[in-house]
């Protein structure tokens, strides 16, 4: 499920949000507000919803968070081009159909637009040979996207600044990330040099 990174910031606040929070993970509502009553910006606010955006699917809780956002902020989701058509279709009045066909085609599973979106972003710049927010690796590995470089850039800063920073590289509108976090810093040496994907791209360039 792809989201509007920016609609973060507006939803920081939110009551329900809060309350969501509260039910399946407790300690990340207590850090967001510690965190929100020194950090006033709406950047500050997107970056830190980011991360606990993150830990959410480390722990395994990805689709109660989807199931929620879907409900309760659907703004935030981010359509892809078949949802559009499909919700277009779905707004539009019925009309009876001129014939009736005498056998449905078979329909068969289409895989998911974003999936492909995904696979043809790792093929093309060849820097993750795997992308999989739900599952928990060491380094952590995080990809985000965004029009503006320079806004691109402060996300990312910004994003690492309570992080070990293990790597990262931009090509154009992507950040891809590795990363640890604090608690986890007696795992850095034991990070094996063929899991540190973004060193083993920067090498490749260079060859």
């Amino acid at each position: 499920m792809e989201l509007r990174v920016s609609s973060f910031c507006g939803i920081s606040r939110n009551p329900d949000w809060h309350a969501f929070l509260q039910q399946i993970a407790p300690d990340l509502l207590s850090e967001l507000i510690s965190f929100l009553k020194v950090n006033s910006g709406c950047r500050s606010a997107r970056i830190k919803m980011l991360e606990i955006y993150k830990h959410l699917y480390e722990r395994g809780k990805g689709s109660e968070f989807e199931t929620f956002v879907k409900r309760r902020f659907p703004f935030m989701v981010e359509l892809n081009t078949s949802e559009k058509v499909q919700q277009k279709i779905e707004t539009q009045p019925l009309k009876p159909p001129t014939k009736v066909p005498t056998q449905l085609p078979i329909k068969t599973k289409q895989p998911d637009d974003r999936a492909l979106a995904l696979k043809a972003l790792l093929e093309k710049h060849g820097v993750f040979r795997s992308y999989k927010p739900e599952i928990l690796t060491f380094p952590h590995k995080l990809i985000i996207r965004n029009q503006d470089p320079n806004e691109l850039i402060k996300i990312v800063k910004e994003f690492l600044s309570d992080k070990i920073t293990i790597d990262y590289v931009i090509i154009g509108d992507t950040a891809y990330i590795e990363y640890l976090l604090t608690k986890h810093k007696d795992m850095e040496s034991k990070i094996p040099q063929s899991s540190r994907e973004i060193a083993q791209y920067k090498l490749r360039k260079l060859q």
